[in-house]
């Protein structure tokens, strides 16, 4: 009875979660003055790659349990489960598809979907923690969460704290306009168009280091000879975010940055 109860509980808030998610998109559109029929189809289709994608994972990642019967592939009732990992990365392939299709500025949609996605991403981890849907590996016995046999290390609970201070960080960084700053420091004849998708790119190289993290932290990881798939997956997008936020930035950005925050200092103390 009680699982019945945490997996209906779970089930609510992961719609409740696609639902604000939606909402703040709408309204992230609305406020950048986007197409908002794009922004709707765009919804569509990545909730749509979402479960199908995310089913895909976690028939892969527990594939001695479908293997044998293709009806389980598609029961979610009596073999119910989906990847967060899969949902994510495949709803953002499918949306990037998507937009290019479309024709138009990539990088200013994609900045757009950060906030949606980290409240989705709140409530899943909060309905994950109800469920108890994440295990992870042996601890201390003082430290993690309790089980009959040991104490686990409390996945869900790393995962929602670290999605808070995601949400915190990356609205301080708007309100400060960090990334303008970084992007007018760098490259000043194209500062404004530079800066659109470096939040996205941001966000996604810190989500791959939470899951860096977490996989170490993870006791059923997916294995492949002697690989492990998920941390393999999550270097790829990390390199290539790392790739194209250099790009977006040119060459020597580090440099020219550090002397544009000398320039400063040396201005602040002339005047004084």
């Amino acid at each position: 009875m009680q699982n019945i109860i945490t997996s209906f509980l779970y089930g609510v808030l992961a719609a409740l979660s696609f639902v604000l998610g939606c909402f703040l998109l709408w309204k992230q559109a609305k406020k950048e003055d986007l197409q908002v029929d794009l922004v709707f189809d765009l919804m569509f289709f990545m909730v749509i790659s979402a479960i199908g994608v995310g089913r895909l994972f976690f028939i892969l990642e527990h594939f001695e349990v479908f293997s044998q019967d293709f009806f389980r592939w598609i029961h979610f009732i009596r073999y119910p489960g989906i990847s967060a990992n899969g949902a994510f990365f495949g709803s953002l392939v499918v949306g990037l598809i998507f937009l290019m299709r479309k024709k138009v500025r990539v990088f200013t949609y994609l900045d757009i979907l950060v906030f949606p996605l980290l409240y989705v991403q709140l409530f899943l981890g909060v309905g994950c923690l109800i469920n108890g849907c994440v295990v992870g590996a042996k601890t201390f016995p003082n430290f993690g969460l309790k089980t009959p046999l040991f104490a686990v290390h409390p996945l869900a609970l790393y995962y929602i704290a670290a999605i808070l201070f995601f949400i915190i960080l990356f609205k301080k960084l708007k309100e400060k306009k960090w990334f303008e700053f970084l992007a007018a420091s760098i490259v000043k004849e194209e500062a404004e168009k530079k800066t659109k998708g470096l939040m996205f790119l941001c966000y996604i190289l810190l989500y791959c280091l939470l899951n860096f993290i977490l996989e170490y932290l993870f006791r059923n990881a997916l294995y492949f000879k002697n690989f492990n798939l998920r941390l393999l997956f999550n270097l790829f997008t990390f390199i290539l975010c790392a790739g194209l936020f250099l790009i977006r930035l040119g060459p020597n950005w580090i440099k020219r940055l550090l002397i544009t925050k000398l320039k400063e200092k040396n201005n602040v103390q002339t005047t004084k």
